[in-house]
């Protein structure tokens, strides 16, 4: 009997199928405990499932742990209007580790559940927001320009963030750079954490 048990176990798996089950919502999108459609990919001894998004918003995939669903990392494209180097041509196995590899390093998984990451395609890296760049300056103004469309307070912002610590070129110069800013500004999305 317990041989029989065991194989019912494990008959999804054999079949190559395996059960989706609605476990929550995140901002209208069911999320699904089964695996189908994920990609397995294991980094640093741990088990890990990556799925390419194929939305409007310029996500390029999300991931998240074998065993907690309910914690994602979702890496988007860098896009703004005067950011023609944003381009990113699709994630890779290999760019999905160095993103793994880069939000655990983050604090991703143990102490933010949910993180959000901008890649960029030359060279391939991803950028993420520290906890202590937050400060209550740099959000008041963050969602003032995004309120109010005042891309023009951008350098601004670049000086806020690097008061609290930021050292990353890649924000500081975005932010910094002349030309046309707007609303889907990598920068400004990434500090309020939108998609």
């Amino acid at each position: 009997m317990a041989k029989l048990n065991h194989l019912f176990a494990l008959l999804p798996a054999i079949m190559g199928q395996i059960t989706v089950r609605k476990v929550g919502v995140d901002r209208g999108r069911t999320m699904a405990l089964g695996t189908k459609g994920w990609r397995r990919i294991v980094v640093g001894g741990r088990l890990f499932y990556w799925q390419v998004e194929e939305s409007v918003w310029g996500n390029l995939f999300q991931v998240r742990p074998e065993t907690e669903p309910h914690r994602h990392l979702i890496v988007s494209c860098s896009q703004c209007s005067n950011q023609a180097s944003g381009f990113f041509p699709g994630p890779t196995p290999g760019f999905v580790r160095v993103c793994i590899e880069s939000a655990v390093e983050a604090g991703w998984v143990e102490e933010r559940p949910i993180l959000r990451q901008v890649a960029f395609s030359d060279p391939r890296r991803c950028v993420t927001i520290a906890p202590s760049w937050l400060t209550p300056t740099v959000l008041e103004l963050v969602k003032g320009i995004y309120d109010e469309k005042a891309f023009d307070r951008l350098p601004i912002l670049a000086d806020a963030l690097q008061d609290a610590g930021c050292d990353n070129d890649d924000i500081l110069n975005h932010c910094r750079q002349p030309g046309e800013h707007v609303k889907g500004c990598w920068v400004v999305d990434l500090v309020l954490g939108k998609k």
